[in-house]
């Protein structure tokens, strides 16, 4: 296994685990333990882990960044509101729509009215919310979720999620960065995202502007990836920027 993936794997197991013992990860991961600390000493110095006796747990900063659950649906609730309608109107009969779990998707879909549309999303709210519109077919993927939230994550999810083939892909973002690109707070939101966006025929990011010009944990995709964002506002030095990248602005008033 080639040391980038190892690096990628032994963040997630520390992870999922919330601490893994030196012992433990050579075992898993097939190597020696002088390898494993050369690994753990890497990762600490790129502030993604914390070294601790005989082992390490995740870094502070990786939870310290996340906005508590129950603030995401409060923080800049008019800016996604917006953000949500002009998506919503993006939308035609007959299309596949994949809609990924957040706050800002969860808007999105309220705005969703009179379309005959299937919709393929990893979140059980979204999916609760839109299951009173009769127009509307709803698919939502296996998984467990991880409280407090709406998210379905896990192989179930990522492998389902490889087996679906979309028009639209409207993406949530945690931070987004003209250099670092999409990023998220965990890793495991990561991997199944990278499904949903790889079998769409367009991708839409849905952003509000306080996560612009900011880096998380995880790497999703650099911005040429996608091929719509959508903000509330954004400064027409930075719009220039992701346009010569291929991104289309939309800019939600």
């Amino acid at each position: 296994m080639y040391k980038n993936k190892r690096h990628y794997e032994i963040l997630e197991y520390i992870y999922e685990k919330k601490e893994a013992s030196v012992n433990e990860l050579a075992d898993k991961f097939n190597v020696s333990k002088v390898t494993i600390r050369k690994d753990l000493a890497e990762l600490e110095n790129k502030g993604k882990i914390k070294k601790i006796h005989g082992g390490a747990i995740p870094a502070e900063n990786i939870y310290l960044n996340e906005t508590p659950y129950y603030k995401r649906n409060t923080t800049a609730i008019n800016e996604k509101r917006k953000i949500g309608a002009m998506a919503a109107r993006l939308l035609k009969d007959k299309q596949i729509v994949i809609i990924d779990n957040g706050s800002t998707t969860n808007e999105f879909a309220s705005f969703i009215n009179n379309k005959e549309i299937v919709v393929v999303t990893n979140d059980v709210r979204i999916a609760s919310n839109l299951a009173t519109k009769p127009k509307i077919s709803i698919i939502i993927c296996g998984g467990y979720i991880k409280t407090p939230g709406y998210a379905l994550f896990g192989s179930n999810a990522e492998d389902f999620f490889k087996h679906i083939l979309a028009d639209i892909c409207f993406l949530a973002v945690d931070s987004l960065d003209i250099d670092a690109g999409i990023t998220y707070n965990f890793l495991d939101s990561v991997s199944i995202k990278k499904e949903m966006i790889k079998n769409s025929n367009k991708v839409i990011a849905l952003c509000d502007s306080s996560k612009i010009g900011k880096k998380s944990f995880a790497k999703l995709c650099n911005v040429e990836k996608i091929d719509v964002l959508i903000t509330n506002q954004m400064d027409l030095a930075l719009r220039h920027k992701f346009e010569e990248k291929g991104v289309k602005v939309l800019v939600a008033k």
